[in-house]
């Protein structure tokens, strides 16, 4: 996709603040404006499903505060956000059909009459397979521009680097014993017990402590995508370095951008040090981003229920879930029912949303 200087120039300011700290309120309003100028837009987005990843608002936005208050009233008939669950794909207002007529008016009347906007694009916020929220960029007034395609793919391309970053805050609440804190040469600084283990059975005994230096095999493409993070200040493309070791085990580890002096780690004057997290054996597992103990004591949802719970968080169909199962759609069908009757739901997007609280 080609991007005049000027955005890419707001793209770059965009990825170091992403890289650079962790994913909360303050960041989300710094970045807020940086994203509406790129994607020429008034108002920006973004709601989590679940309080997983990280403690803070289910809702942030920059919309005026009064609109909130009456799209918080009617978020259960928001079509689009419907939309964007069944099929958990990019979708924009003017996709839906008849999405301004009479059937969507509960919706449209309450949300356009305190904030007139002429369209918006939902993306979807997946992390380990799971649909853990959405982003939303709108355009203010009904007579400004509509998204077209390119516009569609460069806001989907942000959001892949805001949802990379709510995957990495999360990282960041990891135990002190999964993070190693290098400097800008490789050489480490701060170590803790587990992921010291870790690097001694890559890199060896004798590397360790330089894993950039170390002449053997894993050293040598570790090196190569440190030095790539580093030099382009870290973006998810490089970002990430996994690694089969013996007997096909499996090391996975994350870079972050951090000044020394806010690791609390290793509290010296402030300069440039890359933070490696060492992420679970399997970061891509699909499993459930909602507790498995909630839902069976606050719903007393069964295995299988949970089972087609996971489904719903992975955007599969009825068919897909019973297919994953071994069982007839018709038995799905009959979980979900009864799942929608234990937790006081009526649909897959107000069943994430109940489960979010």
């Amino acid at each position: 996709m080609h991007l005049p200087d000027s955005v890419r120039w707001e793209l770059r300011k965009l990825i170091d603040v992403l890289y650079s700290r962790r994913l909360d309120f303050h960041a989300l309003t710094e970045v807020s404006p940086v994203i509406c100028k790129v994607m020429n837009s008034h108002y920006f987005a973004f709601s989590r499903f679940s309080h997983t990843f990280s403690k803070g608002a289910i809702l942030f936005s920059n919309n005026p505060a009064e609109f909130l208050q009456v799209y918080a009233a009617v978020q259960n008939k928001d079509f689009i956000l419907n939309t964007l669950v069944e099929n958990q794909k990019t979708v924009s207002l003017r996709q839906i059909p008849g999405w301004d007529g009479k059937y969507y008016y509960d919706f449209t009347i309450p949300v356009q009459n305190i904030r007139p906007i002429s369209d918006v694009i939902y993306v979807p916020a997946k992390i380990c397979g799971n649909l853990s929220g959405y982003w939303a960029i709108g355009r203010a007034g009904i007579h400004s521009a509509i998204y077209n395609e390119k516009d569609s793919k460069l806001f989907e391309s942000i959001s892949f680097f805001l949802t990379d970053a709510v995957a990495r805050s999360f990282e960041m609440s990891l135990e002190t014993e999964d993070i190693a804190c290098l400097n800008i040469r490789g050489n480490v600084l701060y170590m803790g017990e587990r992921i010291e283990t870790s690097f001694k059975e890559i890199f060896g005994a004798d590397s360790y402590l330089s894993p950039c230096n170390s002449k053997t095999h894993p050293g040598v493409c570790f090196e190569k995508v440190f030095y790539s993070f580093v030099r382009t200040r870290g973006n998810p493309w490089n970002s990430r370095f996994h690694w089969k070791g013996v007997g096909n085990k499996s090391y996975n580890f994350s870079f972050q951008h951090v000044p020394l002096s806010k690791t609390i780690l290793h509290p010296q004057k402030a300069s440039p040090t890359v933070m490696v997290v060492q992420l679970p054996d399997d970061p891509d597992k699909k499993s459930c981003i909602v507790p498995i103990d909630a839902l069976h004591h606050r719903y007393g949802l069964t295995d299988r229920e949970i089972k087609a719970v996971e489904g719903i968080y992975q955007g599969k169909t009825n068919k897909e879930i019973a297919g994953s199962l071994g069982l007839a759609e018709s038995t799905v069908k009959r979980y979900i029912g009864s799942i929608y009757e234990k937790t006081g739901t009526t649909s897959r997007t107000s069943l994430i949303f109940r489960l979010s609280l």
